[in-house]
């Protein structure tokens, strides 16, 4: 039976191909808007191989517990359950966030947040070993200091390309910077650990980054060796630091509302963003400005991700991408970003954005339908590119600027001016008349409850509601996948792609 518009959907397309769902998990309590399920995607490798390596979803369900489960298998039992939330000098504590760190050399390598403050350090390859109910053992245990004296712990994770440095974000807007030599005994190259918090004095943080702004809703890492830390606050701004010394580089404000999500692209060039304003704002960390924002949803955006599996560069063959369907031939420059996000509509929205890194130009993307260049381009719109006929007609009515002048300007505000973001500025909210709105290329509701969790891997996509159900999808075949990014629709677009893709591969 083919589902409504408020019944989750059992499948969906997208222009690549068919998403279908394998599995999923029942719910495990009545909705809450704090019990959000949380999922973290692990990977265990060793030398030799054993029995645990591969890959597995780590996720929590808004209890104390914290559950281990092979990555195609939410829907079962999962291997380990670590009860978490009575561990330490407080009880009741739920679980709030996690983080993996892959590769750890002394294995320990996953991080958790309670909402008590709290902060446990633990390895996944040893809870896995460990007899079926053992004790959890713990690599170390931070409580929280007096600055963030029972605040919620919104964030913990692992700073890339430093040496095991991690942070700790909390809603009252304090960052803490550990060092995990300083808080876990790596005295012994084999696998035993103390706790810390059983020493006369609890380590200290390497340095305290406290964030304007009312509080902190989320925070994330730029993968990139820039030590660029993001905090969306609950002001409704992004904040973009540095982490090494706490100072502001840029950052933008909603269109209105807190910012409650954010997430780096996987070569830490872009920024997205969502909140109570239900947009996904893309943010440059070349210009320092939003670039595109993400139109779809219909109410607040819980959580985004960039799809590090289809960040692909169009390739630079002659008529291949447009050629038969009237569509703009992409730049060699130019990379496709596949944006998703979640919310509290219960839906999904998944965006293609095309960007030029080089000059941070947002272009309009090869399948047809999924963006939409703003006023100042308009007469560059495809007809046969589809759109909202409320939006449609919004754009026709602003002034169109002659062919012969410049076809792309990015303003804060109404100001006819090109933002000028110098070093440590957080630009004001951006007029909507002047945003670059990009439609989304699927919008469906997979959830009965709102969904507070995304994530993607080579062959399946996770998403997790505030319920604690989990829902299993698998992706289409990677040609498929990679043709449908690339708007290749047509026998003659296939046969050319395969033709270069194999002229490459030689």
């Amino acid at each position: 039976m083919p589902a409504t518009a408020n019944q989750p959907r059992t499948k969906f397309k997208t222009p690549e191909g068919r998403y279908n769902l394998v599995a999923e998990s029942q719910s495990r309590h009545p909705f809450h808007f704090l019990r959000q399920t949380r999922l973290t995607i692990a990977t265990l490798t060793s030398i030799g191989g054993t029995d645990e390596d591969g890959l597995y979803a780590v996720y929590s369900v808004g209890d104390g517990c914290l559950h281990l489960s092979r990555y195609n298998a939410t829907h079962k039992e999962p291997l380990r359950s670590l009860a978490l939330g009575n561990q330490g000098a407080r009880s009741n504590a739920l679980i709030s966030c996690h983080d993996f760190l892959p590769g750890a050399k002394d294995g320990v390598d996953t991080l958790v947040g309670m909402s008590d403050g709290q902060v446990f350090m633990l390895s996944l390859r040893a809870q896995l070993q460990a007899p079926m109910n053992s004790k959890v053992a713990l690599a170390a245990m931070l409580l929280p200091d007096a600055s963030v004296e029972g605040a919620r712990c919104c964030g913990v994770l692992w700073l890339p390309h430093t040496n095991g440095h991690f942070l700790a974000a909390y809603t009252t807007g304090t960052i803490l910077i550990y060092k995990k030599s300083a808080v876990v005994n790596e005295g012994t190259s084999k696998f035993s650990l103390s706790i810390s918090s059983h020493a006369s004095k609890p380590p200290a943080p390497t340095s305290t980054i406290t964030v304007s702004g009312g509080g902190i809703n989320d925070v994330a890492v730029c993968p990139a060796p820039t030590g660029f830390i993001a905090a969306a606050c609950r002001d409704g701004a992004v904040r973009i630091m540095s982490a090494s010394s706490g100072q502001v580089i840029g950052g933008f404000h909603s269109y209105y509302g807190a910012m409650l999500c954010c997430c780096f692209s996987h070569d830490g060039r872009y920024l997205a963003a969502g909140g109570e304003d239900d947009l996904v704002s893309v943010y440059s960390m070349a210009e320092r400005a939003p670039v595109a924002h993400c139109q779809g949803h219909q109410s607040w955006v819980s959580r985004v991700r960039f799809d590090p599996w289809l960040e692909v560069a169009p390739p630079s063959v002659t008529g291949l991408a447009g050629s038969h369907a009237g569509q703009n031939t992409a730049s060699e420059d130019a990379q496709i970003y596949r944006v998703a996000s979640v919310g509290q509509d219960a839906r999904l929205c998944i965006w293609d954005v095309q960007m030029v890194p080089t000059e941070g130009e947002v272009m309009a993307t090869p399948v047809a339908g999924t963006g939409m260049r703003k006023s100042a381009s308009v007469q560059k719109l495809e007809m046969g590119r589809k759109a909202s006929g409320d939006l449609l007609m919004m754009l026709q009515q602003q002034p169109v600027i002659p062919a012969a002048a410049p076809s792309h300007q990015r303003k804060p505000s109404a100001s006819t001016s090109k933002p000028t973001a110098t070093k440590g500025t957080v630009l004001p909210s951006m007029s909507y008349f002047d945003m670059n709105i990009v439609l989304p290329i699927c919008e469906h509701r997979l959830h009965v409850e709102p969904i507070s969790d995304v994530q993607f891997t080579e062959s399946l996509l996770l998403t997790a509601d505030h319920s604690g159900q989990i829902r299993t999808w698998a992706r289409p075949p990677k040609d498929e996948l990679m043709r449908g990014a690339l708007g290749l629709t047509s026998m003659v677009d296939i046969g050319i792609w395969g033709a270069a893709k194999r002229r490459a591969q030689k």
